[in-house]
Protein backbone atom coordinates (compact mmCIF):
# COMPACT_ATOMS: atom_id res chain seq x y z
CA UNK A 1 0.00 0.00 0.00
CA UNK A 2 3.07 2.05 0.69
CA UNK A 3 4.07 2.43 -2.72
CA UNK A 4 7.50 3.65 -2.52
CA UNK A 5 10.12 5.61 -0.59
CA UNK A 6 12.06 6.81 -3.52
CA UNK A 7 11.45 10.32 -4.45
CA UNK A 8 11.14 11.60 -7.42
CA UNK A 9 13.29 14.66 -8.11
CA UNK A 10 12.54 17.55 -10.03
CA UNK A 11 15.38 20.49 -11.08
CA UNK A 12 15.15 23.87 -10.82
CA UNK A 13 16.84 26.43 -12.76
CA UNK A 14 16.96 30.20 -12.68
CA UNK A 15 15.87 32.80 -15.77
CA UNK A 16 17.20 36.24 -15.10
CA UNK A 17 15.99 37.57 -11.77
CA UNK A 18 14.49 36.27 -8.49
CA UNK A 19 14.41 36.35 -5.08
CA UNK A 20 16.93 33.56 -4.46
CA UNK A 21 17.06 33.28 -0.46
CA UNK A 22 13.26 33.18 -0.11
CA UNK A 23 12.76 30.52 -3.09
CA UNK A 24 15.43 28.25 -1.44
CA UNK A 25 14.02 28.30 1.85
CA UNK A 26 10.50 27.45 0.36
CA UNK A 27 11.88 24.64 -1.24
CA UNK A 28 13.65 22.98 1.75
CA UNK A 29 10.09 23.76 3.29
CA UNK A 30 8.77 22.12 0.35
CA UNK A 31 11.03 18.87 0.82
CA UNK A 32 9.76 18.59 4.50
CA UNK A 33 6.25 18.82 4.36
CA UNK A 34 6.29 15.68 2.32
CA UNK A 35 7.78 12.62 0.85
CA UNK A 36 7.34 11.65 -2.65
CA UNK A 37 9.29 14.34 -4.77
CA UNK A 38 12.67 15.73 -4.21
CA UNK A 39 12.66 19.59 -5.33
CA UNK A 40 16.44 19.97 -6.28
CA UNK A 41 17.04 23.45 -4.32
CA UNK A 42 20.48 23.96 -6.36
CA UNK A 43 18.11 26.30 -9.06
CA UNK A 44 21.54 28.88 -8.85
CA UNK A 45 23.46 26.19 -10.23
CA UNK A 46 21.54 26.85 -13.40
CA UNK A 47 21.19 30.17 -14.31
CA UNK A 48 19.22 30.79 -17.89
CA UNK A 49 19.98 34.52 -19.19
CA UNK A 50 17.13 36.79 -20.07
CA UNK A 51 17.82 39.22 -22.83
CA UNK A 52 16.53 42.88 -23.51
CA UNK A 53 15.45 41.05 -26.99
CA UNK A 54 12.39 39.02 -25.48
CA UNK A 55 10.90 42.06 -23.78
CA UNK A 56 7.27 42.88 -25.07
CA UNK A 57 6.19 46.19 -25.34
CA UNK A 58 3.71 45.57 -22.56
CA UNK A 59 6.75 45.23 -19.91
CA UNK A 60 6.57 41.79 -19.90
CA UNK A 61 8.72 38.89 -20.96
CA UNK A 62 8.26 36.18 -23.83
CA UNK A 63 9.37 33.87 -20.99
CA UNK A 64 8.91 31.18 -23.24
CA UNK A 65 11.45 31.80 -26.02
CA UNK A 66 13.77 32.86 -23.52
CA UNK A 67 14.09 29.35 -22.19
CA UNK A 68 13.18 27.28 -25.35
CA UNK A 69 16.54 29.17 -26.33
CA UNK A 70 18.75 28.49 -23.93
CA UNK A 71 17.62 24.65 -23.42
CA UNK A 72 17.51 23.93 -27.40
CA UNK A 73 20.75 26.39 -28.43
CA UNK A 74 23.11 27.11 -25.78
CA UNK A 75 24.94 24.23 -25.13
CA UNK A 76 25.46 24.66 -21.47
CA UNK A 77 22.05 23.93 -20.91
CA UNK A 78 21.17 21.21 -23.06
CA UNK A 79 21.18 18.57 -21.41
CA UNK A 80 19.69 20.19 -17.67
CA UNK A 81 18.37 16.76 -15.73
CA UNK A 82 14.54 16.63 -16.91
CA UNK A 83 11.56 17.15 -14.92
CA UNK A 84 12.65 20.73 -14.95
CA UNK A 85 10.90 23.76 -13.82
CA UNK A 86 12.35 27.43 -14.29
CA UNK A 87 11.63 30.19 -11.91
CA UNK A 88 12.09 33.58 -12.63
CA UNK A 89 10.86 37.19 -11.17
CA UNK A 90 10.52 38.48 -14.39
CA UNK A 91 6.80 39.28 -15.51
CA UNK A 92 4.94 36.31 -18.19
CA UNK A 93 4.05 37.97 -21.36
CA UNK A 94 2.30 36.87 -24.35
CA UNK A 95 4.46 36.87 -27.18
CA UNK A 96 0.73 36.63 -29.57
CA UNK A 97 -0.43 39.22 -27.45
CA UNK A 98 2.62 41.61 -26.83
CA UNK A 99 0.69 45.00 -26.48
CA UNK A 100 -1.62 43.79 -24.24
CA UNK A 101 -1.81 45.52 -21.19
CA UNK A 102 -3.18 42.69 -19.23
CA UNK A 103 -1.70 39.42 -20.93
CA UNK A 104 0.30 38.11 -18.48
CA UNK A 105 0.88 34.41 -17.14
CA UNK A 106 2.10 32.82 -14.22
CA UNK A 107 3.09 29.38 -15.61
CA UNK A 108 3.61 27.38 -18.61
CA UNK A 109 3.97 23.73 -19.90
CA UNK A 110 6.08 23.60 -22.87
CA UNK A 111 4.53 21.23 -24.88
CA UNK A 112 5.77 22.12 -28.24
CA UNK A 113 9.02 21.04 -27.53
CA UNK A 114 9.23 19.51 -23.88
CA UNK A 115 6.51 18.79 -21.78
CA UNK A 116 8.71 17.98 -19.09
CA UNK A 117 9.76 21.82 -18.36
CA UNK A 118 7.78 23.76 -16.68
CA UNK A 119 7.92 28.14 -16.45
CA UNK A 120 6.78 29.88 -13.26
CA UNK A 121 6.87 33.29 -12.39
CA UNK A 122 6.95 34.46 -8.87
CA UNK A 123 5.62 37.90 -10.37
CA UNK A 124 2.07 37.28 -8.86
CA UNK A 125 3.28 36.69 -5.49
CA UNK A 126 3.91 40.52 -5.35
CA UNK A 127 -0.14 40.84 -6.25
CA UNK A 128 -1.46 38.92 -3.54
CA UNK A 129 -2.82 40.74 -0.55
CA UNK A 130 -2.89 38.20 2.12
CA UNK A 131 -0.53 35.50 0.96
CA UNK A 132 3.42 35.96 0.96
CA UNK A 133 5.75 34.50 -1.87
CA UNK A 134 6.64 31.04 -0.20
CA UNK A 135 2.58 30.64 -0.03
CA UNK A 136 2.52 31.05 -3.64
CA UNK A 137 5.14 28.50 -4.71
CA UNK A 138 3.39 26.11 -2.38
CA UNK A 139 0.46 26.56 -4.48
CA UNK A 140 2.27 26.49 -7.48
CA UNK A 141 4.33 23.39 -6.75
CA UNK A 142 1.24 21.59 -5.61
CA UNK A 143 -0.68 22.72 -9.18
CA UNK A 144 2.49 21.28 -10.65
CA UNK A 145 2.02 18.33 -9.42
CA UNK A 146 -1.66 17.80 -9.98
CA UNK A 147 -1.26 19.39 -13.25
CA UNK A 148 1.77 17.73 -14.54
CA UNK A 149 1.62 14.10 -12.70
CA UNK A 150 -1.96 13.63 -12.12
CA UNK A 151 -2.40 14.92 -15.67
CA UNK A 152 -5.65 17.36 -14.47
CA UNK A 153 -6.29 20.07 -16.76
CA UNK A 154 -6.82 23.87 -15.47
CA UNK A 155 -10.79 24.71 -15.57
CA UNK A 156 -13.40 26.70 -15.57
CA UNK A 157 -14.34 28.63 -12.12
CA UNK A 158 -15.59 26.84 -9.58
CA UNK A 159 -14.12 27.15 -5.62
CA UNK A 160 -10.75 24.64 -6.51
CA UNK A 161 -7.17 24.83 -6.42
CA UNK A 162 -6.93 24.32 -10.47
CA UNK A 163 -9.71 27.09 -11.46
CA UNK A 164 -8.13 28.69 -14.57
CA UNK A 165 -8.35 32.91 -14.81
CA UNK A 166 -7.86 35.13 -17.29
CA UNK A 167 -7.15 37.77 -15.19
CA UNK A 168 -3.39 36.23 -13.81
CA UNK A 169 -3.68 38.99 -10.69
CA UNK A 170 -6.44 36.88 -9.53
CA UNK A 171 -4.19 33.97 -8.88
CA UNK A 172 -5.41 34.45 -5.15
CA UNK A 173 -8.65 32.99 -6.02
CA UNK A 174 -6.83 29.81 -6.27
CA UNK A 175 -5.49 29.94 -2.63
CA UNK A 176 -8.83 31.25 -1.47
CA UNK A 177 -10.80 28.51 -2.69
CA UNK A 178 -9.79 26.37 0.25
CA UNK A 179 -9.44 22.81 -1.27
CA UNK A 180 -9.56 20.71 -5.05
CA UNK A 181 -13.52 20.12 -6.31
CA UNK A 182 -15.35 16.86 -6.13
CA UNK A 183 -14.51 16.85 -10.23
CA UNK A 184 -10.88 16.86 -9.17
CA UNK A 185 -11.38 14.41 -6.57
CA UNK A 186 -13.44 11.87 -8.95
CA UNK A 187 -10.67 12.57 -10.95
CA UNK A 188 -7.76 11.60 -8.85
CA UNK A 189 -9.64 8.67 -7.73
CA UNK A 190 -10.00 7.29 -11.72
CA UNK A 191 -5.77 7.76 -12.04
CA UNK A 192 -5.64 5.98 -8.40
CA UNK A 193 -7.11 3.36 -9.33
CA UNK A 194 -5.40 3.11 -12.78
CA UNK A 195 -1.97 3.48 -11.36
CA UNK A 196 -1.54 6.57 -12.81
CA UNK A 197 -0.04 8.27 -9.83
CA UNK A 198 0.44 7.25 -6.16
CA UNK A 199 -1.39 8.09 -2.69
CA UNK A 200 1.84 9.47 -1.43
CA UNK A 201 2.12 12.07 -4.43
CA UNK A 202 -1.28 13.11 -4.02
CA UNK A 203 -1.24 13.62 -0.34
CA UNK A 204 2.45 15.59 -1.26
CA UNK A 205 -0.58 18.33 -3.68
CA UNK A 206 -2.63 18.48 -0.98
CA UNK A 207 -0.13 19.00 2.14
CA UNK A 208 1.92 22.06 -0.05
CA UNK A 209 -1.48 23.55 -1.03
CA UNK A 210 -3.05 23.29 2.93
CA UNK A 211 0.79 25.11 3.99
CA UNK A 212 -0.09 27.38 1.04
CA UNK A 213 -3.25 28.86 2.66
CA UNK A 214 -2.24 27.86 5.93
CA UNK A 215 -4.44 25.38 6.34
CA UNK A 216 -3.86 22.79 9.95
CA UNK A 217 -5.38 19.34 9.70
CA UNK A 218 -6.44 17.02 11.79
CA UNK A 219 -7.40 13.30 11.64
CA UNK A 220 -9.00 11.77 14.08
CA UNK A 221 -9.04 7.76 14.95
CA UNK A 222 -11.70 6.28 17.00
CA UNK A 223 -13.50 3.01 17.45
CA UNK A 224 -17.01 3.17 14.94
CA UNK A 225 -19.36 3.33 18.02
CA UNK A 226 -21.64 5.79 18.64
CA UNK A 227 -20.59 5.78 22.50
CA UNK A 228 -17.44 7.96 20.77
CA UNK A 229 -19.41 10.31 19.16
CA UNK A 230 -19.75 13.29 22.13
CA UNK A 231 -15.87 12.22 22.06
CA UNK A 232 -15.34 13.35 18.84
CA UNK A 233 -17.23 16.51 19.56
CA UNK A 234 -15.26 17.71 21.87
CA UNK A 235 -12.01 16.82 19.91
CA UNK A 236 -13.28 18.64 17.22
CA UNK A 237 -14.79 21.87 18.73
CA UNK A 238 -11.45 21.78 21.00
CA UNK A 239 -9.21 22.01 17.68
CA UNK A 240 -11.39 23.94 15.81
CA UNK A 241 -11.46 26.76 18.03
CA UNK A 242 -7.83 27.00 17.88
CA UNK A 243 -8.06 26.93 13.75
CA UNK A 244 -7.51 23.79 12.95
CA UNK A 245 -9.78 21.74 10.35
CA UNK A 246 -10.88 18.54 12.10
CA UNK A 247 -12.32 14.88 10.14
CA UNK A 248 -12.52 11.14 11.04
CA UNK A 249 -12.61 8.22 8.58
CA UNK A 250 -16.71 8.82 8.55
CA UNK A 251 -16.28 12.32 6.78
CA UNK A 252 -13.86 11.16 4.34
CA UNK A 253 -15.94 10.39 0.86
CA UNK A 254 -14.17 9.67 -2.09
CA UNK A 255 -12.02 6.74 -1.46
CA UNK A 256 -13.50 3.22 -2.73
CA UNK A 257 -11.45 1.48 -0.02
CA UNK A 258 -11.40 2.58 3.18
CA UNK A 259 -7.61 1.15 3.60
CA UNK A 260 -6.73 4.13 0.86
CA UNK A 261 -8.64 7.05 2.53
CA UNK A 262 -7.32 6.45 5.49
CA UNK A 263 -3.89 6.41 4.38
CA UNK A 264 -4.21 9.14 2.13
CA UNK A 265 -5.50 10.97 5.39
CA UNK A 266 -2.74 10.31 7.29
CA UNK A 267 -0.29 11.53 4.87
CA UNK A 268 -1.99 14.88 4.66
CA UNK A 269 -2.47 15.40 7.99
CA UNK A 270 -0.60 17.37 10.77
CA UNK A 271 -1.73 15.57 13.63
CA UNK A 272 -3.34 11.97 13.47
CA UNK A 273 -5.55 12.33 17.03
CA UNK A 274 -6.34 8.33 17.76
CA UNK A 275 -8.49 7.02 20.44
CA UNK A 276 -6.62 4.18 21.72
CA UNK A 277 -9.83 3.00 24.86
CA UNK A 278 -10.39 -0.31 24.61
CA UNK A 279 -7.53 -1.11 22.42
CA UNK A 280 -9.35 -1.33 19.17
CA UNK A 281 -8.19 -3.56 16.59
CA UNK A 282 -8.93 -0.33 13.41
CA UNK A 283 -7.82 1.99 15.60
CA UNK A 284 -4.34 -0.04 16.52
CA UNK A 285 -3.83 -0.42 12.80
CA UNK A 286 -4.41 3.30 12.13
CA UNK A 287 -1.74 4.19 14.72
CA UNK A 288 0.61 1.72 13.28
CA UNK A 289 0.26 3.19 9.70
CA UNK A 290 1.25 6.67 11.36
CA UNK A 291 4.19 5.24 12.85
CA UNK A 292 4.98 4.14 10.12
CA UNK A 293 4.63 7.13 8.29
CA UNK A 294 6.25 9.26 10.60
CA UNK A 295 3.02 11.30 10.77
CA UNK A 296 2.66 13.81 14.31
CA UNK A 297 0.64 11.56 16.61
CA UNK A 298 -1.49 12.42 19.70
CA UNK A 299 -3.02 9.62 21.88
CA UNK A 300 -6.56 9.98 24.02
CA UNK A 301 -7.82 7.44 25.93
CA UNK A 302 -9.98 6.43 29.11
CA UNK A 303 -7.19 4.23 30.20
CA UNK A 304 -3.51 4.04 29.87
CA UNK A 305 -2.45 2.54 26.42
CA UNK A 306 -0.10 -0.69 26.20
CA UNK A 307 3.34 -0.34 27.46
CA UNK A 308 4.48 -0.45 23.70
CA UNK A 309 2.41 3.00 23.38
CA UNK A 310 3.74 4.41 27.08
CA UNK A 311 6.53 6.89 25.22
CA UNK A 312 3.80 8.45 22.76
CA UNK A 313 2.24 11.59 24.17
CA UNK A 314 -1.01 10.48 25.53
CA UNK A 315 -4.02 12.72 26.76
CA UNK A 316 -6.16 10.49 29.76
CA UNK A 317 -9.77 11.51 29.80
CA UNK A 318 -13.03 10.33 31.61
CA UNK A 319 -15.93 10.24 29.36
CA UNK A 320 -17.89 12.20 32.21
CA UNK A 321 -15.33 15.75 32.10
CA UNK A 322 -15.02 16.18 28.57
CA UNK A 323 -13.97 19.76 29.07
CA UNK A 324 -10.97 18.49 30.56
CA UNK A 325 -10.29 16.91 27.57
CA UNK A 326 -11.09 20.03 25.34
CA UNK A 327 -8.46 21.92 27.20
CA UNK A 328 -5.87 19.10 27.38
CA UNK A 329 -6.24 18.56 23.53
CA UNK A 330 -5.45 21.99 22.53
CA UNK A 331 -2.99 22.00 24.75
CA UNK A 332 -0.98 18.95 22.98
CA UNK A 333 -1.95 20.42 19.98
CA UNK A 334 -0.45 23.66 20.13
CA UNK A 335 2.52 22.15 20.62
CA UNK A 336 2.42 20.12 17.51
Amino acid sequence: MIHSCQRKTITFAQLGPLETSTVEQALFRANELQTAFYFKPEFYNYRLPLDEMYRLANGGYDLCGAVKHSLLRLKEFRKLPRPLIVLTSALFGDADDPNNPEAFYFSSQEDDYNPKVTIITTQPSEELAAFNLQQYLFMMLSAHILSTYVNISYHEQRGCLLDYDDEWRNDDNCLNSGALCDECEVEIQKRLRGKQITIEEIAAAIRLFNRAIRKKYCFVVMPFSADFDCVYKAVQEALEEKGWEVKRSDDVAFSRLITESVLREILVSDLVLADFSGCNQNVAYEVGLTHALGSDLLLIAQNPPPFNLANEQTVLYRIDDLEHLKIAVQRAAGSA
